[in-house]
């Protein structure tokens, strides 16, 4: 087989050992992935020893594992969200049940007298002030709350007279969610971590690439009594190089058209710019509004020229309640 390869180079005449280039930095994790596999089938066909090359090679063979680590996929953290709403939304939990509990201490209902008193000196120990806090002091106050209903009788039979009981179980489960998230979170931010790692990884494939293809082109020049050994090696590594050269030259294309198509958008949009002059009982009075947001006064002296002849028509009432747009025309 090799020998055949070598009748191919001789015959055409394939002297131009010229190794195509590559923009290795901007190759996508999963893109270097494969273009690492690629390059270590080709050099596994060849004699590295004989072509001078075998130190690079071996140092990306043995980074090879750490490179396949990059095919992991991590996906974004949507947890913070999440985590943030459910945290405003168990502090409102907790302000209801404070404020309805001082409210029927207002009320001061005499079957209600001792449950009352029970729950007030609760919830003032464990949930007043609870907005000043952090999460993990919301946290805090929050279990000695469960705690204190859980743990006493008296205290569980207070706020079931008074109708919280349920709302309380509602707050529970959104603390519990709360730790749930809270836990996810966590776990989010150690595969963000690896993520880092990976950007390492990335990077010192990308460097043993570049090693290993500058020792490539100074050893075929090093030993040009090799040329023919080299012309097999150079020729399958062109023919993978613009296979990647291509996706990344699509990506750059396609992101040019989408940047294009936001910037042409955003331009469209700042030129429909809407200017009417409002006219009541035949007086050239009202708003200007540009953008859509912008509002401005406007006077007699708007329009002056087109305004002299609608002026005449909106004194016979042909016109009334209808709007001008500025330098377009009219429209009912």
């Amino acid at each position: 087989m090799q020998d055949a390869q070598l009748f191919f180079y001789k015959y055409f005449n394939i002297s131009d050992m010229r190794l195509k280039s590559i923009s290795l930095s901007k190759l996508h994790q999963m893109e270097l992935v494969s273009f690492v596999e690629s390059v270590l089938n080709v050099l596994e066909k060849h004699d590295l020893s004989a072509l001078h090359i075998k130190d690079a090679s071996d140092i990306l063979v043995q980074h090879h594992p750490q490179v396949l680590k990059l095919a992991r996929a991590y996906g974004r953290c949507l947890v913070a969200k999440e985590l943030k709403e459910v945290h405003i939304n168990r502090v409102e939990y907790v302000a209801f049940i404070f404020t309805h509990v001082l409210y029927l201490e207002k009320l001061k209902k005499k079957s209600l007298t001792q449950q009352t008193h029970i729950a007030g000196l609760v919830v003032r120990l464990h949930l007043k002030g609870i907005r000043k806090h952090n999460r993990s002091g919301v946290n805090g106050k929050l279990s000695n709350f469960f705690n204190a209903i859980d743990n006493n009788s008296k205290t569980n039979d207070a706020f079931q007279a008074l109708g919280l009981l349920n709302y309380v179980e509602e707050l529970r489960e959104l603390d519990s969610r709360f730790e749930e998230l809270f836990d996810l979170r966590d776990k989010v931010m150690i595969e963000t971590s690896k993520r880092r790692e990976n950007k390492a990884i990335q990077t010192k494939a990308e460097e043993i690439l570049r090693l290993l293809f500058a020792q490539l082109v100074q050893a075929q020049q090093t030993y040009p009594e090799l040329k023919d050994e080299y012309a097999p090696l150079f020729a399958q590594l062109n023919r993978i190089i613009p296979r990647y050269t291509k996706l990344i030259r699509t990506r750059a294309t396609l992101n040019k058209k989408r940047a294009a198509a936001k910037a042409k958008a955003e331009a469209e949009s700042k030129t429909e710019s809407k200017a009417f002059v409002v006219y009541v009982d035949g007086k050239q009075t009202g708003l200007v509004t540009l953008n859509g947001n912008k509002e401005e006064k406007v006077g007699e002296k708007i329009q002056k020229k087109k305004g002299a002849s609608t002026k005449k028509k909106a004194k016979r009432g042909t016109i009334k309640n209808s709007y001008y747009i500025a330098k377009k025309g009219f429209v009912d």
